[in-house]
């Protein structure tokens, strides 16, 4: 018994049984593959770039994770297949939030402010505007099926006829999968503006971790 006894404290004061002991830090655990470009998380320290195409807003994305929890947002947007780039265009710079990343749910909450460019006959128009999105879904290797909540917010200068701030709201649900660095996937979602009924659009997506 003794021996026994010995041996039970050797291993608890060992490398490998002080280590069995430490509790578990996600700051230090391996990070998991990006699965999906809708809810991330981005890597810590790794860009993540992304295309989308769509019906009426196309762009670029660049995402950067931070830590397991917060990653930066840089994106550019255009009409591009409704009037080319002689189009609205916008430019944004956020924040995502990454509270579920693990089991079979995950949840990312984003935030951007930026501006948008509207070419007129004499000069242009910019507005200000302020996006935030609630993105929910589940990820079962390799398929990730996500649903979308937006809200958008845009202050422009007074025009007659013309309010001053415009409220916007965004629904839909998407699908992506992953292969190795690279993600692909499409959405279908209803934007609502006041006084409008909802136009019905859809964009594809593709990205890779850099």
């Amino acid at each position: 018994m003794r021996a026994v006894a010995l041996i039970l404290a050797v291993l608890a004061v060992s490398p490998s049984g002080a280590l069995a002991a430490t509790p578990r830090d996600p700051d230090f655990e391996p990070e998991e593959p990006v699965h999906s470009l809708a809810l991330g998380p981005a890597p810590s320290g790794t860009p993540v770039v992304s295309m989308d195409v769509g019906w009426l807003w196309s762009g670029l994305r660049l995402d950067l994770g931070i830590t397991s929890l917060v990653g930066l947002i840089l994106s550019a947007d255009t009409m591009l297949l409704y009037r080319g780039f002689d189009s609205n265009t916008g430019v944004h710079f956020g924040v995502r939030l990454t509270p579920i990343t693990g089991g079979a749910f995950r949840l990312s909450i984003e935030g951007t402010a930026g501006q948008i460019f509207i070419p007129m006959s004499i000069g242009s128009e910019t507005l200000t505007q302020i996006r935030g999105d609630v993105i929910f879904g589940t990820t079962i290797d390799p398929v990730t099926v996500y649903g979308r909540f937006g809200l958008i917010g845009e202050k422009g200068s007074d025009v007659p006829g013309r309010p001053s701030f415009l409220g916007q709201e965004q629904l839909g649900a998407g699908v992506e999968t992953a292969w190795r660095r690279y993600v692909f996937g499409a959405e279908a979602y209803v934007w609502a503006r006041p006084g409008h009924s909802g136009i019905g659009q859809w964009r594809l997506r593709a990205g890779i971790v850099l």
